[in-house]
């Protein structure tokens, strides 16, 4: 599955480029780290899409799951981000 490697590489400079740490979000407001773990998941669903050239998008279960298999503490704050009301 080279489509797992290209996001590999992908979550790994954007998580290094945009210094994503626990650090980091516990400095900003609540509402803009649940953005920010948002728009992550939308633009990471995206390029499993365009890696994929599938017709359609994975469901974003499906790209949370992805992430977890990549970069598991990605994961965690996406879920603890996008699970709050």
């Amino acid at each position: 599955m080279q489509y797992k490697q290209i996001l590999r590489s992908l979550i790994s400079k954007i998580v290094h480029d945009m210094m994503l740490s626990k650090e980091f979000f516990d400095n900003i407001p609540s509402k803009e780290a649940k953005d920010i773990a948002y728009n992550l998941v939308a633009a990471l669903r995206e390029a499993i899409s365009l890696a994929q050239n599938a017709p359609a998008p994975p469901s974003y279960a499906d790209t949370i799951r992805l992430i977890h298999d990549i970069d598991p503490a990605l994961y965690e704050f996406c879920t603890a981000q996008l699970s709050k009301v």
